[in-house]
């Protein structure tokens, strides 16, 4: 261990010892007379502070090159595009001996609160080619948002007044002017009034109001508000989210079953619900061909139920579809109601791979083959394109209703010094199932 580094490591027992937080203080290699590159920086931490939110705010990094050759910055990269560092062609090589100082600039326009950003830097430093260094700040702004810097809409109807916000100067001891409100894509509607804080300081009261023309669904958006405080300008963000509901609202708003599901399965029952405690009518429901649909009314006609069924056409694997509902309610005349299932095959092997091998009980194994959409499976003109296998059907004593079982053998004559694949090809009495395929593959030495 060299001179340096034990320096180094008696310094943060020293401090430890006496409470103190050491410095994070990094050296890749402490073998100084290795032949190349060396990339060292002492600081990867910077700590800017507080920023105004739209200024900019500085953290120098200095790398040093402790190699004895050339260290060349391939890249120098920020997570985020408010944070910009730039290196011409030239100070991007670093002579042994030498330091360049890397400036990292943040833009905080746009940001609030603890920033926490990273900066890669990649150079050809064989021991450590990728080095991460962050930038820390903390955002504050000129104005102070009660309750908090946010508008969230949870189920908001049309013409509803939503929880108003008040704006006041962060600033101690100066007045807020000329507040501007900029709210976007006329997400909202707004009126504004003076108020006061608990110490008398004068702000603005906004209360919003969900417009009657604003789309139904997920809203996302924000509220920009533009000032001054203390004759110093700024701008601060508002984000807006949530869903705005009409006048029926439907749960579950989406059907969806992560398991397999088989054909004949009902979905959980949909309830479509007057949010103004007004009855109203479903008309019509058009679930397309591959769903049933029930439904009629509860609770004097401000509550209807929706029973859904997939049906046995319903195609294997993955099926994404909407249930459309028409009603009589003038404002919201079609419910949407997306579904996603993943429909059961109607035949099943398991396994649905049969792996072959030519050691002691590899060679034959056992498949299982079932519908649940006959009572009883019947399986014939099975086949096989590799003359090295054979398939029965398994004793009869295994036949229980939708079951049966196959034997897929390696027979004695088949080629065994490389592997090779096959297809077993069936036909069934399952309806929509003309023909079923089980992959084979056969591995010199697989054991059981």
């Amino acid at each position: 261990m060299s001179a340096l580094v034990c320096m180094k490591l008696m310094a943060v027992l020293v401090m430890a010892a006496s409470g103190q937080t050491a410095p994070l203080v990094y050296s890749n290699n402490s073998n100084t007379d290795k032949d190349g590159p060396m990339l060292y920086i002492a600081e990867r931490f910077v700590d800017v502070g507080d920023v105004r939110e739209g200024k900019v705010a500085e953290a120098t990094y200095v790398i040093e090159n402790r190699g004895t050759r050339d260290l060349v910055i391939e890249s120098v990269q920020a997570s985020c595009g408010c944070t910009t560092v730039k290196l011409t062609e030239e100070e991007k090589v670093i002579k042994p001996g030498s330091n360049r100082k890397l400036v990292a600039r943040f833009d905080s326009t746009g940001r609030l609160g603890r920033q926490r950003k990273t900066i890669v830097v990649k150079s050809n430093d064989p021991l450590e080619p990728q080095v991460n260094l962050t930038l820390l700040a903390n955002v504050e702004t000129i104005f102070k948002v009660l309750p908090n810097p946010q508008l969230l809409l949870r189920s908001a109807r049309r013409g509803m007044e939503l929880p108003y916000l008040e704006v006041f100067p962060a600033i101690d001891g100066a007045s807020l002017d000329k507040l501007e409100v900029e709210v976007s894509d006329g997400l909202l509607e707004y009126k504004r009034e003076p108020t006061q804080d608990k110490d008398g300081t004068p702000g603005v009261r906004l209360t919003f109001t969900v417009p009657a023309e604003v789309e139904l669904g997920v809203i996302n958006g924000v509220i920009t508000l533009k000032g001054e405080v203390g004759g110093e300008k700024a701008s601060m963000p508002v984000r807006v989210t949530g869903h705005v509901v009409g006048d029926l609202v439907a749960r579950p708003a989406v059907l969806q079953s992560l398991d397999i599901t088989p054909r004949g399965r009902g979905f959980a029952p949909i309830t479509i619900a007057a949010t103004n405690d007004k009855p109203f009518e479903i008309l019509s429901i058009d679930a397309g061909e591959f769903i049933d649909v029930e439904y009629g009314p509860r609770k004097q006609g401000k509550d209807w139920f929706v029973k859904t069924k997939l049906r046995d056409n319903a195609p294997d694997g993955p099926l994404a579809l909407a249930i459309m509902i028409r009603t009589n309610n003038s404002g919201q005349p079609l419910l949407r109601i997306p579904v996603f299932v993943n429909v059961r095959s109607r035949v099943e092997s398991d396994p649905e791979l049969v792996l072959l091998g030519d050691k002691k009980g590899a060679s034959t194994r056992r498949v299982r083959i079932q519908s649940s959409l006959v009572d009883k499976l019947e399986i014939f003109n099975i086949s096989c394109d590799h003359p090295g296998i054979r398939v029965n059907i398994a004793n009869e004593r295994t036949y229980v209703g939708d079951v049966r079982s196959l034997l897929v053998i390696l027979q004695e004559t088949a080629p065994r010094d490389k592997p090779f694949k096959a297809t077993v090809t069936f036909k069934t009495n399952v309806p929509g199932v003309e023909e079923f395929r089980i992959p084979v593959e056969f591995i010199p030495g697989e054991k059981e």
